[in-house]
């Protein structure tokens, strides 16, 4: 009884915090005995679209989610390696098998949770990228009747097509939505006059706008969601790996709480707004 009494005291009020300490699970005891065993985890990268995710000059992926990755898998105690690959391929390699992890921008929609699992870290918005000065006359709120790219696979092309129908639906011009493969295709295509304006998420927008040469701005604002509902950007994980994801999540949960997640915000100038207080599993 005496023992009893002894332990029940120490999870008084004042003493929970330390209890929770004491008996929760650290992240990397939530990890499956594979990936522990063999210290590593695969992780497709988009090449192709910083800051998100992209490969240096020395071929070496960096970004946002990059960062991330790295400072999970150092959490978790294994090491992260990274394959680069275009933005396209890397749903269809984690539903191949062929990689645990991918990352590269993904906003998390229902279709593609039927694919992977979705650790979401921040909020998810869109801008526009235009010629210097928009010649066009982009209005960011109205795009009835312009031409306007959206990368192949993106989420961003679905949300072009619906509100090219809400134009229509009320007797405006349809959004001439021109698909392109990959970021870097959209940012061409604006500069050479073939498009008026690409359609990317907001952080990427203001990062290729700032890089010296880049023929673009950022227009202020942003897309507009057709559907109404605010949307999330997150790591994709292997669907069939289920402890992963939570090990991972748990690990992100830790990374917001001693503030390396805000330090990686601030490397890459994402606003501070777009960071959630905790990671969302789907």
């Amino acid at each position: 009884m005496r023992v009893r009494l002894i332990v029940w005291l120490l999870c008084v009020p004042w003493f929970s915090a330390a209890c929770v300490c004491a008996f929760a699970e650290e992240p990397k005891d939530l990890l499956p005995a594979k990936i522990r065993d063999a210290g590593v985890v695969n992780v497709a990268a988009n090449a192709t679209y910083p800051p998100f995710a992209f490969n240096d000059a020395n071929g070496e992926s960096s970004g946002v989610e990059p960062d991330l990755m790295r400072a999970i898998a150092a959490k978790l105690g294994i090491k992260a390696v990274f394959t680069g690959l275009e933005f396209v391929t890397i749903m269809p390699s984690i539903q191949a098998g062929r990689f645990e992890v991918g990352l590269g921008g993904f906003f998390d929609t229902p279709a593609r949770r039927e694919v992977a699992r979705f650790i979401d870290y921040m909020y998810a918005v869109d801008g526009l990228v235009t010629r210097v000065g928009n010649p066009d006359h982009i209005s960011i709120v109205d795009l009835c009747g312009k031409s306007v790219s959206g990368s192949e696979s993106s989420t961003e092309v679905t949300n072009l097509l619906a509100l090219s129908k809400q134009c229509t639906d009320q007797g405006k011009p349809a959004i001439d939505v021109v698909v392109l493969k990959g970021t870097p295709a959209q940012i061409v295509a604006v500069n050479s006059g073939r498009v008026a304006a690409a359609c990317v998420t907001k952080a990427v927008t203001v990062y290729i706008a700032s890089q010296s040469g880049a023929g673009v701005e950022s227009l202020p604002g942003i897309v507009p969601e057709a559907s109404g509902v605010k949307q999330l950007d997150g790591i994709m994980v292997r669907k069939e790996e289920p402890e992963l994801a939570q090990a991972m999540t748990a690990a992100m949960d830790a990374l917001i709480a001693d503030g390396t997640y805000a330090a990686i915000f601030k490397k890459w100038g994402l606003p501070r707004d777009l960071a959630l207080p905790r990671a969302i599993l789907h």
